[in-house]
């Protein structure tokens, strides 16, 4: 794993989801041999409270299953298979926990957990906070998502943890929001945007960067990370540009 003032880091979304089934261990295998710092998953609270990484509120596209998230218990998640919607290399791949993708990506891979909000949640924030204290992630890790509320609650219950806000668009009042992390598509990740956010003192990752022309361009005008579905290709990208300017 790179160092964290080499910046930016490459953030592999959801594992490395061009060329394995997003979300699972293989993308994260993947993730960690492309060269990636950071390893960016969605993580929903199960019907039992079991903290599963997945991006729909439904198992339907990546399992062929009808099955909500908040109606699933952890016997029927490691039942499903994951891969084979991908290809049929990746056939009876499972989908994760949290805390195998934890145990996966340890010391090789810092993580950003998208908190995905169903609804149905039971002390959703206090799960996910114990969980990573107790694989003692520190600043290994960072929360995100695009839901406000579940970002304060994560605050309120414990504010020594990073969090970050999602954002498609920008209004110009993002200083105002107490997060250390914008985590932006790449049309709100402007000069202008990038600048306010040194000043705020905000780290900012953008998403989904998948071209080198794009990768090199946000690389440029100075974003902390690049959430990208190729980070084998970023890592060349960046790897190069560092060599140049050495």
């Amino acid at each position: 794993m790179h160092t964290a003032d080499e910046r930016p880091t490459v953030t592999a979304h959801r594992g490395s989801s061009a060329e394995a089934p997003e979300n699972t261990l293989a993308a994260i295998r993947l993730a960690i041999e492309d060269g990636a710092d950071v390893c960016e998953i969605d993580v929903f609270q199960a019907g039992d409270g079991t903290l599963v990484v997945t991006h729909d509120p439904s198992f339907r596209r990546v399992a062929g299953v009808d099955l909500d998230v908040w109606n699933a218990s952890a016997a029927q998640i490691a039942a499903l298979d994951a891969g084979a919607w991908f290809d049929e290399r990746f056939r009876g791949e499972p989908v994760p926990t949290l805390d195998q993708v934890i145990d996966a990506a340890a010391g090789r891979l810092g993580l950003n957990l998208e908190l995905k909000v169903h609804g149905r949640e039971q002390h959703f924030a206090e799960a996910v906070a114990e969980t990573v204290h107790r694989h003692a992630l520190g600043t290994d890790c960072v929360l995100t998502s695009m839901d406000a509320d579940i970002l304060r609650e994560v605050r309120r219950v414990d504010p020594s943890l990073r969090i970050g806000a999602i954002l498609s668009t920008s209004n110009g009042g993002e200083s105002e929001r107490d997060v250390d992390v914008y985590s932006v598509e790449r049309q709100v990740a402007t000069a202008a945007f990038l600048e306010q956010a040194r000043r705020d003192g905000r780290e900012v990752h953008v998403w989904t960067v998948n071209e080198r022309a794009d990768l090199e361009r946000f690389a440029l005008r100075g974003a902390d990370s690049l959430i990208t579905d190729h980070p084998r290709l970023a890592r060349e990208v960046l790897d190069a540009r560092r060599l140049s300017t050495s």
